[in-house]
């Protein structure tokens, strides 16, 4: 009876020497393939910063496939270049035939922020102005001085600038102005629901994605704490 005993217990210690040895040999593999693809991704991440940084890139302000102003930057941010009203209405005809890659052009990348689906974000400074969300759209929507809802002298930052062309003072000022719009965005959270990047990166895909699975981690611990009480 001891000898069967001693038998069946040596073969259930190896059957459990032999599950458990395979569950952490998976577990080890498992943790390896994860700090392989956690080195890759911020490898990845870190040169893609560094370019983004460093490297010449566009944005545009579009409603919808009107493009209303835009910058160039470049020499590590230091440099900004606006848009001319000529490149504004060329890249007005490449944004409707969908061709994003033309607008890019060899910089490193196109960020286009499109101010047709916004909704209220409350007030807004510029300048020495306060200004709703209608009055911006009306302003950034004006093609001319004559549709400008405000007098450019009326504008502190213009008091002084006699040289500047009155269409070049337009494209300068909306600039200027969906800066503030892009701020107001992200305290409410809701920029990168009105941006978007060309081409997709790994940055830029994984700051998009963030913002869902905060939300999902929060629906998650907001369950937990509904069911524990």
């Amino acid at each position: 009876m001891a000898i069967t005993t001693i038998i069946i217990l040596t073969i259930l210690l190896f059957i459990f020497y032999k599950i458990t040895h395979i569950i952490w040999k998976a577990i080890i593999y498992t943790l390896i393939i994860l700090l392989v693809i956690m080195g890759t991704t911020t490898y990845l991440v870190y040169n893609d910063v560094q370019k983004i940084i460093s490297d010449d890139k566009i944005i545009i302000i579009s409603n919808e496939n009107e493009v209303l102003t835009g910058a160039i930057f470049s020499n590590n941010n230091e440099k900004m270049t606006y848009l001319d009203q000529n490149e504004i209405d060329n890249y007005s005809i490449l944004l409707g035939q969908g061709n994003m890659g033309a607008i890019k052009g060899e910089k490193y990348i196109l960020a286009r922020l499109d101010i047709s689906n916004l909704s209220d974000m409350g007030n807004i400074s510029y300048s020495n102005i306060t200004m709703n969300l209608d009055e911006v759209k009306q302003l950034m929507l004006a093609r001319t001085l004559d549709e400008f809802p405000i007098n450019f002298n009326d504008l502190s930052e213009f008091e002084d600038d006699q040289v500047l062309e009155d269409t070049d003072k337009l494209i300068k000022c909306k600039m200027r102005l969906s800066m503030l719009l892009m701020r107001g965005m992200m305290v409410k959270s809701i920029l990168f629901d009105n941006l978007s990047i060309y081409p997709e990166r790994i940055t830029s895909k994984l700051i998009e994605e963030f913002p869902k699975i905060s939300l999902l981690a929060k629906n998650k611990l907001d369950e937990h704490t509904l069911k524990n009480g």
